[in-house]
């Protein structure tokens, strides 16, 4: 388990969310990067797993394939990376910074 957001160091903190599980799949021009447990992140992060998806892939210039395969290699720092800049743009509070918020996706649109 990692804080929310990552990078936190104290050992009593309560917002935590799962290690993301990332997987190379195929090879060469076809490569893809499958995130396992985007599910049991975005339950814990409160919001939708289609609209961490489609962060991620903005944010990596990529094309995402089902509902948890971003296209290209990507390592988990930089993957990590960009789901924290997420977490500070929606999940947490602007006035407090901790995630309390609860996120849902309406037409094209994350609300609280």
């Amino acid at each position: 388990m990692i804080t929310i957001p990552s990078g936190i160091d104290d050992p009593s903190y309560r917002y935590k969310m799962p290690k993301m599980q990332l997987k190379k799949e195929s090879r060469l021009n076809g490569v893809k990067t499958n995130i396992f447990n985007i599910d049991d992140v975005a339950n814990a992060l409160r919001v939708p797993p289609s609209a961490i998806m489609k962060w991620m892939c903005h944010e990596l210039g990529a094309n995402m394939e089902q509902t948890s395969i971003i296209k290209g290699e990507h390592t988990y720092p930089i993957i990590l990376k960009h789901l924290d800049k997420f977490i500070h743009k929606y999940v947490l509070c602007k006035g407090c910074k901790y995630p309390e918020l609860r996120r849902y996706v309406e037409g094209k649109n994350l609300k609280s």
